[in-house]
């Protein structure tokens, strides 16, 4: 068992002004990204094109795509996950939002400007575009990639101009990449256990049907990946960290077709599909296309996901369609009961790792074992592995082991040219998080090995009262996370101070890290709360818990129409007390944290008995 479970490690010692590669490599890398604009600028001219967009997402618009897909990188050299590139004929800027603004600052070339996201997706580019280009004009895109509610957004502003939006689907970024990967994996999909998952795929098929049948639509088109793999109970290997699969889906109120390579279909998935009364067909993923145009013009309404790319809407009537969030949205949402269960098993494992590395961290360092930014991510997967019962099946993120100066960076991930010694100087963040069959981690925490400022503790208390305030707060059912929001942020904004990325995503259960949801807090939603504070060139610190909505043991008065709600954490990894000045908490809060403390030396302290540690 781990011997000092409250008392956290933290090393570190050089100091880092930036993360840019020595001198010669980086002008090798910024000739090789200049050479691939000039290939880009080309083809534009080659279809008479004035700018070209290039998003982040994929067809699917995933958040982080497989390599292959990765387009947007390999134009910017930008490896963070959010964000948006734009190549006039003479200029090219990048929109990103807080989470990777300083980072993108390091990585972008001196000839790609950078800008800070301030509406979503696209569309921000509107007055960029407006300003350097003249009417008659044309900006392309590939319609795979944007929504059509983007889409239409940008295509309004520009048409106001007389620029006009073009729907490119030769992508030209494809076209100049000659050594882009060729393909997916080829890795067989496989079962996601009903002990697992909670509910068989049939049963999730009739309710989508239900939702279909409520609002008289005939045919479903489904995209998104997780909604694929959560609706037919199946995972994949696409995705780097994420075990999804490349897939189309199309329902009716009487069929259901997935369009996924075949070569990964094996005689268990065909088995496993065939359930009486709910068989589904297995058909080539190029054949969606062909197949959605076809089937749309036999049905009086399709339900067109806003989710959806602007290629899937060109191909369906529109006079016939119903636009609105996904059903799947909200059904994957609201987890099962063996979800959440499996979930809360899944954090205490990985709480037994993580605990492992910082204790390992702590014994070594002081005796001048090396540790670095890249070590911590290679040891804590490996620990993972260990502790993870044969359930874990690798990162569902690239690990965030950011050190001093790189902590200021909300999403910065060390690679050979960036990687640091960990030392007893300055704090380092760690944001992790595992892959395991029963559940996805995301967690984030701040340790110390050194003496902290009084700055930075106070900063550190600071965020530990967000957490509090909110994961203690009592809510009816359907209240807004937006609403709830000020609770995480009001401690700090009582400093004077704030931090720039949102506190709250959704997370899937073996599936998507970043989950989309509907915005409302209701019974069995996992998610994050996860405030932060950000000095460029100097430290960040975030503290990031997920949680599960649970009933609230609060009285619930008649007047209260609506079951009352609170949080119950999932994280279960302990704060660094070295950091924390208890002066500055109320009763309330030391009580929670008290409680917590106690919570993780039960749970996470009898499985690590169970393991021999």
């Amino acid at each position: 068992m781990c011997t000092r479970m409250y008392k956290f490690l933290i090393i570190s010692v050089v100091c880092v002004t930036g993360i840019s590669s020595a001198g010669g490599e980086e002008s090798e890398r910024f000739i090789e990204l200049k050479n691939r604009l000039d290939k880009l600028r080309n083809k534009m001219k080659e279809y008479n094109i004035s700018a070209y967009i290039i998003p982040n997402e994929d067809d699917h618009q995933s958040e982080e795509p497989a390599a292959r897909d990765k387009l947007r990188e390999y134009i910017t050299g930008f490896t963070g996950s959010a964000g948006h590139a734009l190549v006039d004929l003479n200029n090219a800027a990048l929109w990103t939002d807080g989470r990777y603004y300083l980072q993108a600052g390091y990585q972008l070339p001196p000839f790609w400007t950078l800008k800070q996201l301030k509406k979503p997706k696209i569309t921000d580019m509107d007055e960029w575009l407006i300003q350097g280009l003249q009417q008659g004009n044309r900006v392309a895109i590939d319609p795979k990639k944007v929504t059509t509610e983007s889409w239409q957004q940008l295509n309004n502003s520009l048409s106001s101009a007389s620029i006009e939006l073009v729907p490119l689907e030769n992508n030209l970024i494809e076209q100049i990449w000659e050594d882009r990967p060729s393909q997916y994996s080829k890795a067989p999909l496989f079962v996601h256990d009903i002990k697992y998952c909670g509910e068989p795929y049939e049963s999730k098929l009739q309710r989508v049907r239900n939702r279909m049948n409520v609002i008289n639509t005939e045919l479903l088109v489904i995209t998104a990946l997780n909604e694929i793999a959560w609706l037919f109970n199946l995972r994949g290997n696409d995705l780097l960290h994420t075990p999804l699969f490349m897939s189309y889906t199309l329902i009716t109120l009487n069929s259901a077709t997935l369009y996924v390579d075949k070569d990964k279909i094996t005689l268990e998935i065909e088995k496993h599909l065939s359930v009486p009364g709910a068989i589904v067909t297995l058909k080539p993923y190029n054949e969606f296309w062909n197949d959605l145009e076809a089937t749309s013009q036999t049905v009086k309404k399709t339900f067109l996901p806003s989710q959806s790319s602007y290629a899937v809407s060109l191909r369906v009537p529109q006079n016939f369609t119903y636009r609105n969030h996904s059903p799947i949205i909200d059904m994957k949402a609201e987890k099962n009961d063996i979800e959440v269960e499996g979930s809360r098993k899944a954090h205490i494992r990985d709480a037994v790792a993580t605990c492992a590395l910082f204790k390992l961290m702590e014994e070594e360092i002081p005796k001048g074992v090396h540790w670095d930014e890249m070590k911590v991510a290679e040891v804590l997967d490996k620990l993972r592995e260990k502790y993870g019962q044969q359930l874990y099946r690798g990162p569902s993120f690239t690990t965030h082991a950011a050190f001093g100066p790189h902590s200021a960076m909300p999403h910065y991930a060390s690679v050979p040219d960036t990687n640091v010694i960990i030392n007893t100087s300055a704090p380092m963040t760690l944001d992790s998080g595992g892959q395991y069959l029963d559940g996805t981690i995301d967690t984030t925490r701040v340790v110390h090995f050194g003496e902290p400022t009084e700055f930075q503790k106070k900063i550190y208390t600071t965020l530990l009262q967000g957490v509090v305030d909110l994961a203690d707060t009592v809510f009816p059912s359907g209240s807004r996370a937006a609403n709830l929001e000020i609770l995480v942020r009001r401690p700090l904004l009582k400093l004077g101070l704030t931090f720039s990325h949102g506190t709250t995503h959704g997370t899937g259960v073996f599936s998507n890290v970043h989950e989309d949801f509907n915005g409302s807090y209701f019974k069995n939603f996992i998610g994050s709360q996860e405030p932060g504070y950000y000095i460029e060139g100097n430290f960040g610190m975030r503290l990031e818990n997920l949680i599960v909505v649970v009933k609230s043991q609060a009285p619930q008065n008649e007047q209260i129409v609506k079951p009352l709600l609170t949080f119950s954490p999932l994280t279960l990894v302990p704060y660094e007390q070295k950091l924390i000045i208890p002066s500055l908490l109320d009763f309330r809060e030391i009580a929670w944290i008290n409680n917590y403390h106690s919570t993780i030396r039960r749970l996470v302290g009898d499985e690590m008995k169970k393991q021999n540690e």
